[in-house]
């Protein structure tokens, strides 16, 4: 929320955690995760922005599927 509060103020997933935004699938041999981030409306293009912007801060985390989620 507050490297990206104008994300957050859109995002339909504020209660969440963060492993059920994201489904591990297999890429080749290779497991990663598709992130499904849901929106109230259509983003902007700035928006989209900086959408991409945390895709690709979230790319730069290595995750594992034993890996704990929750609220801190």
């Amino acid at each position: 929320m507050k490297k990206f509060p104008r994300l957050y103020s859109l995002s339909l997933n504020k209660e969440t955690v963060v492993c059920e935004v994201g489904n591990w699938v297999t890429v080749g041999n290779m497991a990663v995760i598709r992130w499904n981030l849901d929106w109230r409306r259509k983003l902007f293009v700035w928006e989209q922005e900086l959408e991409g912007r945390l895709l690709a801060l979230l790319s730069t985390v290595k995750w594992n599927r034993e890996m704990l989620d929750g609220w801190i």
